[in-house]
């Protein structure tokens, strides 16, 4: 199962970073995380596979604000 860094984010501040196992797909699993519903006002949501995150993320997830 990958390991993924996910890192909320609001109007461009990140207000939260984590790290999970997950059996989906960067993509998916970015798009779950949305609707499971973050506690505080999110508009995007950055993946990536493993813990660099210092390269681009595999996955970015938008949602309207």
């Amino acid at each position: 199962m990958p390991v993924y860094t996910f890192a909320y984010r609001f109007l461009g501040q990140e207000w939260h970073r984590g790290t999970f196992d997950s059996g989906l797909d960067a993509p998916a699993f970015g798009e779950e995380l949305f609707r499971l519903g973050p506690n505080k006002p999110t508009d995007e949501i950055r993946v990536w596979e493993g813990y660099d995150t210092e390269r681009a993320p595999d996955a970015v997830a938008r949602r309207e604000a």
